[in-house]
């Protein structure tokens, strides 16, 4: 039996610990399986704030340094999850996916499987 989740969610942060938790409760309500968080030199760090879903293990958090650090994660992200996550979903932590027409996020995504 494997592991493979269906849909999952990259994004990285910056001292966005009084945000980060709603997004990531948010999007793991709707569907998304798994979380990918790179915490990019937070003051509160990001591991600490979303510790409950870290253990749950619906949440991994990447430690990163530097600036322009965004399109490094997401490449680092894509060769980490490409065989653990079937699809993937690049977020910054201000925008949320809006289901119009679905209650899971799976089931939009499952109607565009075919239209890559």
């Amino acid at each position: 039996m494997s592991d493979r989740k269906y849909l999952g969610l990259c994004a990285i942060v910056k001292d966005e610990h009084l945000f980060v938790e709603e997004f990531v409760a948010y999007h793991y309500s709707i569907g998304f399986e798994k979380l990918v968080i790179y915490d990019n030199e937070s003051a509160v760090p990001v591991k600490d704030t979303l510790r409950p879903y870290v253990e749950h293990g619906a949440v991994e958090v990447f430690p990163i340094k530097g600036t322009s650090m965004q399109m490094p994660c997401y490449a680092h992200c894509l060769e980490t999850f490409r065989d653990k996550v079937a699809f993937l979903a690049f977020l910054d932590a201000d925008e949320f996916v809006v289901l119009q027409k679905h209650a899971d996020a799976r089931l939009l995504v499952f109607d565009y499987e075919k239209h890559p």
